[in-house]
Order: structure tokens, then sequence, then C-alpha cells
């Protein structure tokens, strides 16, 4: 067989198997741990955290059209020496957040 060929054929596998290895990624949840860990890394730049939850169940949502899979969570901030609840929605196969909601007092 001529070496050319086998070359391209090895190219030709090697790139279909990382594009397979990458949309197998990229179709996988975000780990709702990590998604917490995310919320609570920037609340916590503003203020202290003084604690925080999700529900690790996807939940159906949408908003108008647009229909997700997300996880619910909340978080507890001291500002200005109160504490201040906040719930957030997160979109569960990306981790991006859609919606934070302070809570009223």
């Amino acid at each position: 067989m001529n070496t050319s060929i086998v070359t391209k054929l090895s190219c030709g596998l090697a790139g279909f198997s990382l594009g397979m290895w990458l949309f197998s990624k990229s179709a996988e949840a975000a780990k709702p741990h990590h998604v917490l860990d995310n919320v609570k890394h920037q609340f916590g730049q503003e203020g202290k955290i003084l604690g925080s939850w999700i529900n690790r169940t996807p939940q159906r949502y949408q908003k108008f059209a647009i229909k997700y899979i997300i996880y619910v969570g909340g978080i507890t901030r001291l500002e200005n020496n109160v504490p201040v609840n906040y719930l957030f929605m997160a979109d569960a196969h990306t981790g991006s957040i859609i919606n934070i909601k302070r809570e009223a007092e």
C-alpha cells in the first residue's frame, strides 16, 4: 500500500477520533458542584459567603421559546453585615448562569 494513502488514512482516523471525543465532552452535562463552585467564586469576590446549595436533579425550564435543562440553587452572602439570599438557575449542559434573583428581605 502506498505510504501516502496510509498517512492520509491515519490522519483521517485520528481527526475523526478527536472530533468524536470533543463531541462527547461537549454533550456531557455540567457537574452541579462545579456550577455551585463557580457561583460561590463569583459572589465571594464581593462579600463573604455564608451558605450555598444546589439541587443536583436537573429540571426543565422554558423562557419564552427557549427550552433549557437547568440546575436550581441558592447562595447567601453577607452585604453590609446583613445576610442576603439569592436564587440562581444554571444551564445543566454548559453551566452558564441563566438567571439570578435576589430574594426580598
